[in-house]
């Protein structure tokens, strides 16, 4: 029998999917698992309004709303949803409809429900493999419209293994490069914007922002090693990382490849890679390097 609200939720009857929007404004049902853990806030704008003569609010004026989320990958499996950190051919990132939701246990009708999200976008991922663990992976963004559904089935993840770091392979200029742990970090500085005056006032989003636009896309990162890079930071003129060239420089690859379950690969191709600055630290327990990087781009296929 149906499930009433103030019970537990236990996680086995949590979703958290998602499907790629073909344009803005149309919601497509999410049906694909993200295995992610999640936190969305609707946000509601809320504004106190204040006057002369009163120590207290004279009333609270609904503001400008949206919705902001974050998801936490623990085991990247596939690129399924990792594609979309990286801006498509046009040079934008594609929409994104997000699904949040619960169906209980029962027989019967069980009590389903979920919050549909649609125009969302990836703004900020941050992904972190070391040497002895899965890829992980934290995207955030921001969402337009919810829809409240009352039907909400969560989708299993499949089978695959995850990414693991002694499946990786890192290559610099053709050649590999020991790493214990990397991580990288994609800010595409999306812009959003409210508007009025253009059209008549919206009905289904009316306190909604308009627009999302992409701004400079930063890459950077870092490298955990146990060498020095060799690379002279103080120097007139600071050398690539691919290739020892003060200009242009041959791709350093990262590629991840899931021995265990049918060849899953995931790789990052990086150009215009530089060392802004290098940490040697040491104690007790050894020493390391921590390189941080900046790339002028990265292809992710």
């Amino acid at each position: 029998m149906p499930v009433t609200w103030g019970a537990p939720i236990p996680g086995r009857s949590l979703g958290c999917l998602f499907t790629k929007q073909t344009v803005q404004g149309t919601a497509v049902t999410p049906a694909t698992a993200t295995g992610a853990r999640f936190r969305v806030t609707s946000e509601g704008g809320v504004v106190a309004v204040w006057a002369l003569g009163t120590k207290s609010p004279i009333l609270m004026k609904p503001g400008e709303t949206q919705v902001s989320w974050e998801l936490t990958l623990p085991n990247v499996q596939n690129s399924d949803l990792i594609t979309y950190i990286s801006r498509n051919a046009g040079g934008e990132l594609d929409w994104l409809t997000l699904g949040f939701g619960v169906k209980f246990d029962g027989t019967g009708t069980p009590t389903q429900w979920a919050w549909q999200v649609q125009d969302c976008k990836i703004a900020r991922a941050r992904l972190r493999l070391s040497a002895k663990g899965a890829l992980e992976a934290t995207l955030s963004g921001i969402g337009g419209l919810i829809t409240e559904l009352t039907s909400f089935t969560p989708a299993n993840e499949t089978a695959d293994y995850p990414f693991w770091g002694h499946e990786a392979t890192l290559l610099r200029a053709g050649s590999a490069y020991e790493v214990i742990e990397w991580t990288e970090e994609v800010d595409h500085n999306v812009l959003v914007e409210w508007v009025f005056g253009t059209t008549a006032a919206p009905t289904t989003f009316p306190r909604g922002w308009r627009y999302q636009t992409e701004g400079n896309e930063m890459i950077s990162g870092s490298f955990t090693v146990r060498q020095k890079s060799g690379i002279n930071l103080q120097a007139g003129t600071v050398v690539t990382f691919g290739d020892g060239a003060t200009t242009g420089g041959s791709a350093t690859r990262l590629l991840l490849t899931s021995r265990q379950s049918g060849g899953n690969t995931l790789s990052f191709t990086y150009t215009g890679m530089i060392f802004p600055d290098e940490a040697f630290e040491g104690g007790p327990d050894g020493a390391a390097f921590t390189v941080p990087y900046l790339a002028t781009s990265r292809v992710l296929a």
